[in-house]
C-alpha cells in the first residue's frame, strides 16, 4: 500500500482458517521501532487464525530491512507518520474487501505496545487494546530506563534539552481522548520499559471510566 506522501509500505497479512471475509482482523505493530516482521506464523497468531481472526503486522516506517533512510524516518517522529503508515494498510486491507473495519483490535510489544497506546488516543476505530510493556511517557522514561543512550540516538541529542518534542511524541499527552477497552501487561523487572510507565497509563485510563485491566508479571522483564 501507499501513504498519501507516496511513500511504498510492505506489511504481512494471515488469512484466518475459518470463517467468511471480511473478516475480524488484530493489528500487531512490531517492537523496536527498527525491526521488520517476517513472514512468520508464531503460536499465538495461531489461536487468533483459528478462531476466525486475520493477523495485520506492518512493516511501517522506521522498520528495518528497506535501507537507512527508511529506519531514519520515524526517529524524532514517533507516533507520526509511522502512526499514519499504519491507519493507511488498515484502510488498504478494508478497500479490498479483506478485512471488516468495525471489527478491529490492536495489540503490541515493546515499540508496538507504545504504539498501541498512541493509537487509542488518537482514534476508536479499535474495539479492544493489549498494550504489553509500552512506553507511556517519554520524560519520565529517559529517568527510568536501562537504555538511555538509545533515546538520544532517537531523538538526536539529549532528551531533555527539548521537553516538549518529548511530551508531544508521549502517549500520555493525548490518553485524554481514549475510549477503548485496554488491557496493560507489565514485567515488574523490566528495566528497559519499567512497569511505572504502565501505571502511568493504568492511572489515566480508569480516572477517564475506560475499562481497563492491568496484568503484572512478577519478575518479568523486557524480553
Amino acid at each position: 500500500w501507499s501513504h498519501p506522501d507516496g511513500t511504498e509500505l510492505e506489511g504481512v497479512f494471515f488469512l484466518p482458517t475459518k470463517g467468511r471475509m471480511p473478516c475480524p482482523c488484530i493489528v500487531i505493530p512490531h517492537g523496536g521501532p527498527h525491526v521488520r516482521t517476517p513472514a512468520v506464523l508464531t503460536p499465538d497468531a495461531l489461536v487468533f487464525l483459528d478462531a476466525g481472526i486475520g493477523i495485520f503486522l506492518p512493516n511501517y516506517r522506521g522498520s528495518s530491512g528497506y535501507g537507512q533512510a527508511f529506519i531514519d524516518a520515524d526517529r524524532g517522529d514517533w507516533g507520526g507518520k509511522d502512526f499514519e503508515d499504519i491507519q493507511c494498510g488498515i484502510d488498504a486491507l478494508i478497500g479490498k474487501g479483506v478485512i471488516d473495519g468495525n471489527k478491529l483490535g490492536i495489540w503490541g510489544p515493546s515499540y508496538g505496545g507504545f504504539m498501541t497506546a498512541w493509537a487509542i488516543g488518537h482514534t476508536n476505530r479499535f474495539k479492544a487494546a493489549v498494550v504489553f510493556n509500552g512506553i507511556a511517557n517519554l520524560l519520565s522514561q529517559y529517568g527510568q530506563t536501562d537504555y538511555k543512550e538509545f533515546m538520544q540516538w532517537e531523538f538526536h541529542g539529549f532528551p531533555l534539552d527539548n521537553l516538549q518534542r518529548l511530551m508531544e511524541h508521549s502517549p500520555i499527552a493525548h490518553i485524554g481522548k481514549a475510549r477503548t477497552p485496554t488491557l496493560l501487561a507489565y514485567g515488574d523487572g523490566d528495566r528497559r520499559v519499567p512497569i511505572a510507565q504502565g501505571y502511568e497509563l493504568y492511572t489515566a485510563l480508569t480516572r477517564l471510566g475506560v475499562e481497563t485491566e492491568f496484568i503484572k508479571y512478577p519478575g518479568a522483564t523486557h524480553a
